[in-house]
């Protein structure tokens, strides 16, 4: 544990960095000794280092999957040079992109020198950012109280279960703070629950990443708008995206004749069959949604391949820094919410939308505590929808339950084989 004497505290560099940090790489985590090496500081191998980094590396390894030989056609040579192309341009799609997020990173982090230390490991910034921008993503696009939510106490009354209860007498509120805290401390590795770390540059550099997630994702997802079948004029204005209104809740307030509210769940752009009324059946299953997830975690190739069918080049993804491997309740309400936004009149993404007045923080949470509700009494319409998607992103957790690989079990009999060898050798000998 990092002790919690004061330190001195220093202005956040405005230094534009592409070094992307995978939520795995745990700085403090301690690796278990291997035979004849001094596991506790080693440094990743060259190949771990590629592997992580969605570097220029990745992309010569792929193009080395075609093929120019003399005796090929012309035919066969346009293809491969389209092949090669198509490549160059995802590269260059991607540095941009990278750039972008990096330098929402910067911008997130000025003013931050109150909660910043001059002895935190830069590693460990970047990590903690880095579980900020998955956990937007998989758990909660914002969280109640924000910067006081890392201050609440957990309460040993509070039941996991009603935290999304529709009939319990505890107070919302305190479910919804107490549920959220959980999901934090989940997030976050133990050896950084310290109160005083917690409370300060942790916490700085969760939210920062949550929020430098959420502008990565808001810039990709209303300025491609080809991803949805849509222009650019549709896109441009809050007039030109009026058309969508109704697509995205919009109904006749029966309180109000007149005047109009938007709906949460009769929503016919969140329904496989596009129906204007809550369909279980066919709700969140629109093949949008899933172009959203792609997009999201793996970047702008992916979300074309949802909609065009093909493969993209095997880039870096956020998919794979964050070792996503089944789809969670967070994953399809957040792309609930972010497809009803891009078609939305709002220009920026926040908690209730300047123009529509929509609470998305709240629409985000009607949807999680509607899965969770289906999961917790395995309604079968709920539970497929998680099949559906795990089908499309995660084959493997929908075919073998998405059971998680125990890295220390694994190491630690990898330790044992070689020990038990070792011993061999020197009986031997």
């Amino acid at each position: 544990m990092v002790p919690t004497s004061k330190r001195k505290r220093k202005r956040a560099s405005s230094t534009i960095s592409r070094a992307r940090t995978s939520t795995e790489d745990n700085p403090r985590r301690r690796k278990r000794a291997r035979p004849g090496a001094d596991g506790e500081n080693e440094r990743p191998s060259r190949s771990q280092s590629q592997e992580a980094s969605p570097g220029p590396s990745n992309v010569s390894s792929q193009s080395q999957g075609v093929e120019i030989t003399e005796d090929m056609s012309q035919e066969e040579l346009y293809r491969a040079s389209r092949q090669l192309q198509a490549r160059c341009n995802e590269f260059e799609r991607h540095q941009l992109e990278a750039n972008r997020d990096a330098l929402a990173d910067v911008t997130n982090t000025q003013g931050d020198d109150s909660d910043s230390d001059s002895d935190v490991d830069k590693k460990e910034l970047s990590f903690i950012r880095s579980l900020g921008k998955k956990f937007a993503v998989t758990d909660m696009l914002w969280l109640p109280g924000d910067k006081q939510l890392f201050e609440a106490e957990l309460d040993d009354t509070f039941n996991p279960l009603e935290r999304f209860g529709l009939d319990s007498e505890v107070d919302q509120p305190f479910n919804r703070e107490q549920g959220a805290l959980r999901a934090v401390y989940a997030a976050i590795p133990k050896e950084y629950h310290d109160d005083t770390e917690f409370t300060g540059w942790v916490r700085t550099q969760f939210l920062a990443g949550m929020k430098a997630e959420r502008q990565a994702v808001r810039n990709r997802l209303r300025a491609h708008p080809d991803l949805f079948g849509r222009t650019i004029d549709q896109f441009a204005t809050p007039e030109s995206r009026e058309e969508f209104a109704e697509l995205i809740g919009r109904c006749p307030d029966p309180q109000n004749p007149g005047k109009f509210y938007y709906n949460t769940f009769d929503v016919p752009l969140l329904h496989e069959d596009n129906a204007d009324k809550l369909n279980i059946d066919t709700f969140l299953l629109n093949p949008m949604l899933f172009t959203v997830h792609a997009a999201i975690t793996k970047g702008l190739t992916g979300g074309s391949e949802t909609v065009t069918g093909v493969d993209p080049p095997k880039l870096g993804t956020n998919q794979q820094l964050w070792r996503l491997n089944k789809t969670t309740p967070g994953m399809i309400a957040g792309a609930a919410v972010w497809l009803r936004w891009i078609h939305s009149r709002d220009h920026f993404f926040a908690e209730t939308g300047a123009i529509t007045g929509i609470k998305w923080d709240l629409e985000h949470e009607a949807y999680l505590r509607w899965l969770q509700l289906g999961i917790d009494n395995k309604v079968d319409c709920v539970l497929d929808i998680f099949r559906r998607w795990d089908e499309k992103f995660y084959p493997r957790a929908a075919t073998e339950g998405g059971d998680e690989s125990n890295t220390d079990a694994v190491e630690a009999s990898q330790v044992a084989a070689m020990e038990a060898l070792k011993q061999r050798v020197d009986e031997a000998q």
